[in-house]
């Protein structure tokens, strides 16, 4: 039973979680979480091996229902059943539109599995970003973001800004440790 729980959350070798339990009668042995452990962790490892590609068709239910999902706490006052109506309107402009275009990273040996995708549209704004809890101190979002931008992100300068349509806690903390670098402009979103 604990096998196949893992199993249908797409349980990763590269994903860890303390203490390794052994299962009987197999010989493999899985991390399962402790009793107080409440998110998955993973290392710090900026060189996870992933390739960025366009979606395919396969990839658009995952890309609405991530980013319905993710982004529902930041419209907690929007009705559920409109919330999702306008979201979806709102994916489907992005997704019509020619100065939008979608980027998916995915894993090198496995382009089926995704860890995260970015909305971005013309220079220097980004849309939204979503990438799987599990992997976001991997630098996945640094890398879906870069194509977007009209300057490298390891050589900013002061003057930099970046443009976002959606403004989450995560552009808040890197607004807060880069001052003047995100700009929140909703008038930008297609």
């Amino acid at each position: 039973m604990i096998l196949l729980g893992f199993l249908l959350m797409g349980f990763d070798n590269d994903v860890y979680i303390d203490p390794p339990i052994r299962i009987p009668g197999g010989p493999k042995t899985l991390d399962l979480p402790t009793q107080n452990s409440t998110t998955l962790k993973t290392p710090k490892r900026p060189h996870l091996p992933l390739i960025l590609r366009s979606p395919e068709e396969s990839d658009w239910n995952y890309i609405y229902d991530s980013w319905k999902r993710s982004y529902r706490e930041y419209e907690a006052w929007v009705e559920p059943h409109h919330y999702y109506l306008q979201m979806a309107d709102r994916i489907d402009r992005a997704k019509r539109s020619k100065d939008t275009s979608f980027i998916i990273a995915c894993d090198k040996d496995d382009p089926n599995f995704i860890f995260g995708w970015a909305c971005i549209g013309r220079k220097d704004v980004v849309i939204y970003v979503f990438v799987r809890q599990s992997f976001r101190h991997a630098e996945v979002a640094r890398r879906l973001i870069q194509p977007a931008l009209s300057f490298s992100l390891d050589s900013m300068s002061r003057e930099t800004t970046i443009a976002c349509t959606h403004w989450t806690r995560a552009c808040e903390k890197i607004g807060r440790a880069n001052p003047g670098l995100l700009l929140y402009e909703p008038s930008k979103n297609p």
